[in-house]
């Protein structure tokens, strides 16, 4: 999956992020190709944040609908 292109401005806990939307789309019946979308847009969301901060769930859900998440 190649994330979107983002200006950080942060990447404190980008990577507990990124679990952690991965679990949330396991939990939530996602196949492994949508949980990992979400992951990988929950981890990119954390990095629009403030270190420290959770990111903001309409975030998420907008880099996850422009369908900017490839697979290779």
């Amino acid at each position: 999956i190649i994330p979107p292109s983002i200006t950080a401005v942060s990447t404190v806990g980008a990577g507990d992020s990124t679990v952690s939307g991965f679990a949330y789309g396991l939990i939530n019946n996602m196949d492994i190709k949508e949980a990992a979308c979400f992951a990988v847009a929950f981890g990119t969301a954390c990095c629009l944040t403030k270190g420290g901060e959770l990111p903001r769930k309409d975030k998420v859900k907008e880099l996850v609908s422009l369908n900017n998440l490839v697979f290779h």
